[in-house]
């Protein structure tokens, strides 16, 4: 029993390497963004990100628990941080004050959030439509 256990998702153990790797990118990145939206010392943002990252984290965790239905809600969870870092540069980014010493210059501000919007868009992408990751969550899977 302890053998067929441990061997129950032998047969797509890359898909499963391959998922493990998207999801712990997911988790050390929404942690840069949340370390970066405190240091450029925007809380607003900052407690609306962390919100949406101990959202995912559930989320994953129903994923790796071979729940179909949270692969396509991380997915979801994905796309609506890239939207929401577009609507950043487009809308609030313009007209932003800069604070007297920030820790990070507002210059860098647009670059880290484009190449998040991008990263997480091809997140996305890969959550909804890889059929490496729909294998991996059928069969269940940690982290380590």
């Amino acid at each position: 029993m302890l053998d067929a256990q441990r061997n129950r998702g032998a047969i797509y153990r890359e898909e499963i390497l391959f998922a493990r790797k998207l999801l712990w990118c997911h988790m050390i990145g929404g942690a840069a963004i949340l370390a970066l939206l405190l240091f450029h010392e925007l809380f607003a943002w900052f407690g609306g990100a962390l919100v949406w990252y101990a959202a995912t984290v559930f989320t994953m965790l129903g994923f790796m628990n071979e729940q179909r239905c949270c692969r396509w809600l991380l997915g979801g969870l994905f796309a609506v941080l890239a939207s929401s870092g577009i609507y950043f540069t487009t809308t609030v980014f313009p007209g932003l004050e800069p604070v007297k010493a920030p820790l990070i210059p507002h210059s860098f501000l647009p670059v880290w959030v484009g190449m998040a919007n991008l990263a997480y868009a091809g997140g996305t992408v890969m959550m909804l439509f890889s059929n490496r990751i729909r294998k991996a969550g059928s069969v269940g899977f940690s982290l380590w």
